[in-house]
């Protein structure tokens, strides 16, 4: 929260967080860093589909993620 990438909001007794546009500016570079470190270390010629795998997975880990943020928003 300090750094701006995420405020708190209190309803009731509790305090539900959310990410701010910079928070998720951050998100996304964090995951690009990571799908760079990811694909760099896949040998294409052992499983020539396993990049496209590792890139789908990816996406749909992202895809989880923002759900889950998502819900835990929702009253």
């Amino acid at each position: 929260m300090a750094a701006g990438l995420a405020i708190g909001e209190k309803v009731g007794k509790e305090v539900l967080y959310r990410t701010t546009d910079a928070g998720e500016s951050a998100i996304e570079k964090y995951r690009e860093v990571g799908e760079l470190c990811l694909m760099s270390n896949v040998d294409e010629e052992v499983n020539p589909q396993i990049k496209e795998l590792a890139r789908f997975l990816g996406r749909m880990s992202g895809l989880y993620e923002q759900a889950a943020r998502t819900a835990s928003s929702l009253p």
